[in-house]
């Protein structure tokens, strides 16, 4: 089995591996608060969109941060800046 998230039809599907047809569709999580956020993301400028993004983009750089801290206590500032590079290189789509 396969899971796999369909952009399309906005629902989690899993797929057979043998067969690769689709056996069983449905949504895998309510978002009540989605109507509100499209609602909020409309009435943004550009600038503002822009502006969310590099902050959004800071704060998930920090928990990829904090998140290697608390994984390896042990190394050095050095040490983890170095990990922190060559995880964010593999994980970097090479398609650019």
């Amino acid at each position: 089995m396969l899971l796999t998230y369909d952009r399309r039809v906005a629902k989690w599907q899993v797929q057979s591996l043998s067969t690769k047809r689709l056996c069983y569709s449905r949504d895998m999580k309510t978002y009540p608060n989605k109507q509100r956020y499209h609602e909020i993301l409309k009435g943004m400028s550009p600038q503002e969109k822009l502006e969310k993004v590099f902050e959004l983009t800071e704060l998930a750089n920090a928990a990829f941060m904090a998140g290697l801290k608390n994984r390896h206590p042990h190394l050095s500032s050095d040490e983890l800046n170095q990990l922190y590079i060559k995880r964010r290189q593999a994980c970097h789509n090479q398609n650019y």
